[in-house]
């Protein structure tokens, strides 16, 4: 994590997360990229479409739940 600090601090990024939505509305990924974004998956987001490799996230992630926190 140290080696990606400030990395891509003047960048423009786009965080996509696991839900349907943007799927549902037809939202073209690509323009994304046409946009230079640094592109964040989700790892719920992994659908059929993103592993086909149409568009390639630069990093994936994955957001960890614990019962303490679903509680505040």
């Amino acid at each position: 994590m140290k080696r990606l600090k400030n990395q891509h601090r003047n960048d423009t990024a786009a965080i996509i997360f696991g839900g349907p939505s943007l799927f549902e509305q037809g939202f073209d990924f690509q323009k994304l990229r046409e946009k230079n974004c640094t592109i964040f998956l989700e790892a719920q987001a992994l659908t059929k479409w993103f592993l086909s490799g149409r568009v390639q996230p630069d990093y994936y992630f994955c957001l960890l739940y614990t019962s303490d926190a679903a509680d505040e």
